[in-house]
């Protein structure tokens, strides 16, 4: 069913101009975004004029954690004797930079991480992801890392970590890192047996594992929330709905655009999906 909806911004800015239709499914409950979250007006978050409590302006809310992580993992890492690789054998999607913190705190808000979930890093790199999801929701987190010497990195990482997220957080933090190939590991049919949300920085991955998480996500169960880079269900143009009427059937669809200054390797704005499993 279709409404008419007017959508204003959150944060101090003048009414934007929605559609005149536009599917009500599609509008953010997130404060501060903006946009439809359809391909023509996705979701943005628009930068503070001024920055909140602790600094950052990059957050809606009076306070946050963003810098607070920021400086702790920079000390984490930087004491541990590994050292990240960012390339193996010309394979930059074995170690495909990272997120940071502002980018995984409005992932948390716009894919409502509960206590209650699992959250998989399907490509975990560092780590770093899981440990802020984990101290911020208190959700359990596992993190699948194919490269042996990052996966290695996040397991240290994480033992530095947590005690210092569960003295903070004030609770017991459950976070695995397992170091293996998630396509091997997904191809059980029970990997993903409750509602999860499921985080994939695929923008460097190959052709065919895109190809294969399009279709293997297609069985996860109903509730789930799959957030990733590069679009698993192109549904951009009119002819996508005909193409392949079941990922329309099965997911509700969510475009957004990350802030700038918000991942490792630029300092641009880009896009990013959530697509919310339905039956």
């Amino acid at each position: 069913m279709q409404k008419r909806l007017r959508r204003t911004d959150d944060v101090g800015l003048s009414p934007l101009k929605a559609p005149k239709l536009i599917d009500a499914s599609l509008v953010s409950v997130v404060k501060g975004e903006v946009g439809d979250g359809s391909p023509r007006n996705p979701f943005r978050l628009p930068l503070r004029t001024e920055p909140n409590r602790r600094g950052c302006i990059h957050c809606t809310a009076d306070t946050c954690d963003c810098r607070w992580f920021a400086e702790e993992l920079d000390r984490c890492y930087a004491s541990l004797s590994l050292k990240r690789e960012t390339e193996r054998l010309k394979k930059r999607e074995l170690c495909a930079k990272s997120i940071l913190p502002p980018f995984v705190a409005r992932l948390i808000r716009i894919a409502r991480v509960s206590p209650s979930d699992t959250f998989y890093d399907l490509g975990c790199g560092n780590g770093s992801v899981l440990f802020q999801v984990a101290a911020l929701t208190g959700a359990r987190c596992v993190g699948v890392e194919i490269n042996p010497h990052n996966a290695r990195l996040a397991n240290d990482a994480w033992a530095y970590m947590k005690p210092i997220l569960e003295k903070k957080y004030e609770r017991k933090l459950e976070v695995q890192i397992v170091c293996g190939d998630f396509c091997e590991l997904l191809r059980d049919p029970l990997y993903f047996s409750s509602s999860s949300v499921i985080w994939a920085a695929n923008l460097l991955l190959p052709r065919p594992v895109n190809h294969f998480l399009s279709e293997r996500l297609r069985s996860v169960p109903k509730g789930t929330r799959v957030l990733c880079f590069e679009d698993l269900y192109p549904h951009s143009r009119s002819l996508s709905r005909i193409r392949d009427p079941d990922a329309f059937d099965r997911f509700i669809f969510h475009d957004y655009q990350w802030q700038p200054e918000t991942v490792e390797w630029c300092s641009m704005s880009g896009s990013f999906y959530l697509y919310e499993k339905r039956i």
